[in-house]
């Protein structure tokens, strides 16, 4: 893994695999609730979204701080700074189905043929594209490493969370506006979902520029 993450001599093979584990733990127990997101723009409840991305951030922030007061090793520092997001995201998930949209329960027995083939023919398409958007933005650091040393991964890092800055205000701007497009586009209204669409383009680069 040293040689993976271009981390060898920077620290021992141990603490690097540990922070491996650690940010594999983090992206299975998140997996489960990747959906949620969807589930409140799907209702048009994208703001109450928003109010748990900031509980989010502001929980990991502050475990973040701590771990570092605490002098604590890596991989508890990785834990710490990446814990908040699963545990919000849990509290999101639990309060949708059990208080906002009961109906909404997960429910074993409703699984079925029917309904898992159309949800894979749409699904599959969007984790490729997930998949491919992974490869191409998550490597730059990995590539910098290799290339340069951990102060450049480091300052590209803070400099990446600047540029998110910008994208996360269109996104917290218009996401609201995309589960109608895609209403409208399963109902086979697509003179309205092309114009719809070219407005919220319009829209997103006004608040970009």
């Amino acid at each position: 893994w040293g040689r993976v993450l271009g981390a060898t001599g920077i620290a021992d093979e141990n603490t690097i695999r540990w922070s491996v584990a650690a940010s594999l733990l983090l992206f299975i127990v998140s997996l489960p609730f990747s959906a949620t997101v969807q589930i409140y723009a799907a209702y048009q409840r994208s703001y109450l979204w928003n109010v748990f991305v900031f509980a989010s951030g502001f929980l990991a922030f502050a475990l973040l701080l701590l771990a570092v007061r605490l002098r604590v090793t890596l991989p508890l520092l990785i834990v710490a700074s990446g814990a908040g997001g699963p545990f919000i995201a849990a509290v999101a998930f639990y309060y949708a189905i059990r208080m906002a949209w009961p109906w909404l329960r997960p429910n074993i027995t409703s699984i079925s043929k029917q309904a898992l083939r159309p949800l894979l023919s749409l699904s599959v398409p969007i984790f490729l594209f997930q998949f491919g958007s992974l490869v191409v933005n998550q490597t730059q650091t990995i590539m910098l490493a290799h290339r340069c040393d951990m102060v450049v991964v480091a300052d590209y890092a803070i400099a990446m969370r600047i540029y998110m800055l910008v994208i996360s205000v269109v996104q917290i701007g218009t996401n609201s506006f995309i589960p109608a497009l895609r209403e409208a586009y399963e109902r086979g209204d697509t003179n309205w979902t092309r114009r719809a669409f070219a407005r919220l383009l319009r829209v997103r680069l006004t608040i970009a520029v």
